[in-house]
This record gives C-alpha cells, structure tokens and sequence, in this order.
C-alpha cells in the first residue's frame, strides 16, 4: 500500500507475548496512528467483536479501510491482507434535482 492518499492500509502487528500483553485492538490502534500520522483511530463495535480471531487467521497482518472523521480515522471495515481483489466504495453527490452515484476504487 505505496499510496499515502489510499483510503486502504495493511499493517503488521506484533504477535502477543508474556513480556507484552497489550490487547489486539490497542496493537491495531497503534499501528494505524503510525501509519495514518494522526493520535486518534476509532474502532467500532462490529470490528472489536471479531478482531482477535481474524489476526489470528490473517498471521497478525490486516488490511483496514479507513476514512477521515473530524480530527481523527475511523475503521471501516478490515479484510485479509492477501486477498488482491480490489475494494470499491460508493461516493453520493445528493443534489436538489438529481442523485449521482460513482463507484470509486478505495485503493
């Protein structure tokens, strides 16, 4: 993920340890301030509940789609970092008389 514009990042964590027992979703908090250059990530509910066993599966690395919230990111959505098929997303122009639609490649 070269791209610093992309909404799409992969991150490595470190695996837990005695010496270290930080929870999974702070080890993900923290690789994602690094990466995004920002102090506040959010982590909703839907991705907390399922975490640990995907990083588990996906050998400790993790695909995150992210998009900027105030001052800070949020998660949108994580996905297994070997998986190459490309994300999409949807932008919405709401106007007076018209909707348009495009899709948009997030990576």
């Amino acid at each position: 993920m070269g791209n610093n514009n992309s909404l799409v990042r992969c991150v490595s964590l470190a695996r837990p340890e005695l010496s270290n027992n930080t929870a999974d979703a702070q080890r993900l908090k923290r690789a994602l301030e690094m990466e995004l250059g920002t102090g506040e990530v959010f982590l909703p509910l839907s991705i907390l509940a399922t975490l640990p066993e995907k990083l588990r599966q996906w050998n400790h690395r993790i695909k995150c789609v992210v998009f900027k919230q105030g001052a800070g990111w949020s998660v949108a959505a994580v996905k297994d970092p070997e998986n190459n098929g490309g994300l999409t997303g949807i932008a919405a122009d709401i106007g007076t008389t018209r909707v348009v639609l495009r899709l948009v490649d997030l990576e």
